[in-house]
């Protein structure tokens, strides 16, 4: 858990374009028990469309939060 809060302290460092009025957090994994988190500010938000986050203003990209662990599913 510290990782991530470390992890999201240095995003939070500089202010955030004022244009995002929502944020997401993009999981994925490469196949290999490699796991990363993605920060993403968006422009918009709709609870009634899942894909809301595509219009991004803000990524964290050059610097995902990376985890190894099996999930064991």
């Amino acid at each position: 858990m510290q990782s991530f809060i470390s992890w999201l302290d240095r995003i939070l460092t500089s202010p955030l374009p004022e244009e995002i009025i929502a944020v997401n957090f993009n999981l994925y994994d490469d196949g290999d028990k490699c796991w990363f988190m993605e920060f993403v500010g968006a422009r918009g938000f709709d609870a009634d469309n899942p894909d809301w986050a595509w219009e991004q203003v803000f990524t964290f990209r050059d610097n995902t939060l990376r985890r190894v662990q099996n999930a064991g599913w």
